[in-house]
């Protein structure tokens, strides 16, 4: 999608300048003649949300966003083989739903997002405490006690990959732990999707022992030191799903300037990720 995106971006350019240059405002609809039009080829997930990502900047822009509406600017997007169709759709969709009530620690919402026989693996090892808690009671329980720990660390989704009903989430959570010792481990949870909701989470990870990395590793972790790092300040430009996981490796703010622009996708990603996004600027 590279070369696609970097063609995206060309145009849109191209676009900008043209409206700069004219000495009247951009004409109606009925006059606008021959609309530009940005050919996107759509092959996964991944794609698709580059395409929402680019929409939601065109159509937020004053000088854009009028001509998007009108029709004066066009995508002809194409799907080609091997992209996502409804079953990947939908799991993308089950497993966020999943992600964001997980990091609520409230149960009841969790439940909401899987189903009534709904699994968890952890982590832990064959003998260890929770291994597999299957079934509303033994969920609850497991997810109690588990979230006593994890409420104090912050989780950024590094990749989310989705085929057919199974999704694969690598992600890294950091932080100081209840007894003041700091932790990162980083992890590849497996899911099953069925009927729209979780129906398996087994999961894996790798982990750090605590206080064994030194302090400047510590602050440059996802969540680490975080009274003291500082945040990641963006006067304009789009912001963008990658600039909001970037800010919460940094801290828990993200401060923008009149002039930026956040993407749909972008406030979604700080929601899940309890990310505080200010405005930099009055």
């Amino acid at each position: 999608m590279a070369e696609q995106t970097d063609a995206i971006r060309k145009l849109v350019r191209e676009a900008i300048a043209e409206l700069r240059d004219a000495d009247a405002p951009p004409p109606s609809a009925a006059g606008q003649g021959v609309p530009v039009r940005i050919p996107v080829v759509i092959r996964d997930s991944a794609d698709a949300d580059r395409l929402a990502q680019l929409a939601g900047a065109i159509a937020a822009s004053p000088e854009l966003g009028p001509r998007l509406k009108s029709g004066g600017i066009a995508f002809d997007a194409r799907l080609e083989a091997g992209a996502d169709g409804p079953a990947e759709a939908e799991g993308r969709a089950a497993f966020d739903r999943f992600f964001e009530a997980f990091n609520t620690g409230d149960f009841d919402r969790v439940w909401e997002t899987v189903t009534d026989d709904f699994e968890w693996r952890l982590p832990g090892g064959p003998d260890a405490p929770y291994t597999s808690a299957k079934g509303k009671a033994a969920f609850r329980d497991a997810y109690t006690k588990r979230w006593d720990f994890l409420k104090h660390f912050a989780a950024v989704n590094e990749v989310i990959f989705v085929s057919g009903d199974r999704v694969y989430q690598h992600y890294r959570v950091t932080g100081t732990g209840p007894d003041g010792k700091f932790y990162d481990f980083t992890g590849l949870d497996f899911y099953i999707v069925r009927g729209g909701k979780i129906a398996l989470k087994d999961a894996y990870n790798k982990s750090v022992p605590p206080d064994g990395r030194s302090d400047a590793a510590k602050r440059a972790a996802p969540g680490g030191a975080r009274a003291a790092a500082p945040s990641l300040d963006i006067a304009d430009g789009v912001i963008t799903e990658r600039k909001v996981v970037e800010a919460a490796r940094l801290g828990t703010r993200l401060a923008v300037g009149r002039r930026a622009v956040i993407t749909p996708l972008a406030r979604d990603r700080a929601k899940a990720l309890g990310l505080t996004i200010e405005r930099s600027d009055p």
